[in-house]
């Protein structure tokens, strides 16, 4: 009895320094290890075009497209269909012109107008589709270090300081795992009538699991007049908007 008693206790042993070992080895309790800079290639979904772009397109049509070029520029285009036959596209750009930081992405469009500058840490859109995506950075001003999409149970994350795709792959648990511990930060969704779409911020998420909800309209198409782009914001630091 006592030699039983041993072994299981040995076994126990073993095991919970295998689970230990496991999750100092790389990964924080099943999720990947982020910001390493290990390529994982291009996952199912995600694909290069031109040799420039990373371009994704989720199962119901949101695209994303990503330029990040190693001057400094960082462009994030991302489109859906909101009306039949009519387009809504939201992108980021353009550099931070006092500092010199790279890869910011400072600007807002919708549908080619200006409406905003990129507000407090990191940023992210949320499609009708519930397709997500998230930019990290420290600030406003500060350079775009990564950029993770969210499509139920596939994710990837792509390391934009040294332009690697660093996980990707259809893993709900995975999927629910990085993005519950990634700040949103400023975090804009999508309103659809029978005339109109808005683009609107609705909460902003600085620390994990700590949401601060305030609706601000930003933006809003009109159904049937694809150039008619209301400016629904007035950015402080702009001013045209």
């Amino acid at each position: 009895m006592m030699g039983v008693r041993y072994f299981r206790m040995a076994l126990l042993a073993c095991l919970l320094l295998s689970a230990s070992c496991k999750k100092d080895g790389g990964t924080n309790y099943g999720l990947p290890q982020l910001g390493t800079c290990q390529a994982v290639g291009l996952p199912n979904g995600l694909h290069e075009e031109d040799g420039r772009y990373y371009a994704y397109t989720s199962s119901k049509g949101t695209s994303i497209k990503l330029d990040r070029r190693d001057d400094g520029r960082l462009t994030l285009t991302m489109t859906f269909m909101p009306f039949p036959d009519q387009y809504a596209t939201v992108q980021l750009w353009g550099d931070e012109p006092t500092t010199g930081a790279k890869h910011v992405a400072l600007f807002e469009n919708l549908n080619g107008k200006l409406y905003k500058q990129r507000k407090g840490k990191s940023r992210t859109f949320i499609f009708p589709d519930g397709l997500k995506i998230t930019l990290v950075a420290d600030g406003p001003r500060a350079s775009v270090t990564a950029i993770s999409i969210y499509d139920g149970g596939m994710a990837h994350h792509l390391n934009i300081t040294c332009n690697t795709v660093e996980y990707g792959g259809f893993n709900p648990a995975v999927a629910k795992g990085l993005d519950e511990q990634q700040p949103d930060g400023e975090t804009s969704l999508f309103e659809l009538t029978d005339a109109q779409v808005i683009l609107y911020n609705a909460y902003t998420e600085d620390v994990p699991g700590k949401k601060i909800n305030q609706r601000v309209d930003l933006g809003s198409l009109e159904k049937g007049k694809p150039t008619l782009v209301n400016d629904l914001y007035d950015d402080p630091e702009l001013d045209f908007t």
